[in-house]
């Protein structure tokens, strides 16, 4: 069984290694805190919505999402707020 000091060692490298593969994706990733408001951008992300990351970081969903598609975004929300989950 492994002790607790390796677990976190595990734990930490695959943190690393998952924000390394966020920050390195071509594609734009944003992570919305189930309020609606972005808690984290990847530099994609923020490249395409013409921000910078920490600008971005606090911004309400629907600051970015064009005004036509609140109600998407709305149902987004009530979905994932419902289920806890999303899947696109």
């Amino acid at each position: 069984m492994a002790s607790n000091a390796t677990t976190t060692d595990h734990l930490h490298s695959s943190e690393k290694q998952c924000r390394r593969i966020f920050e390195a994706s071509l594609d734009g990733l944003l992570i919305l805190g189930m309020n609606g408001v972005v808690v984290e951008a990847n530099p994609a992300a923020a490249a395409m919505y013409g921000y910078s990351r920490d600008e971005m970081v606090g911004m309400s969903g629907k600051d970015i999402v064009h005004p036509n598609y609140h109600h998407v975004f709305q149902q987004f929300r009530s979905k994932v707020k419902a289920t806890g989950k999303f899947h696109a």
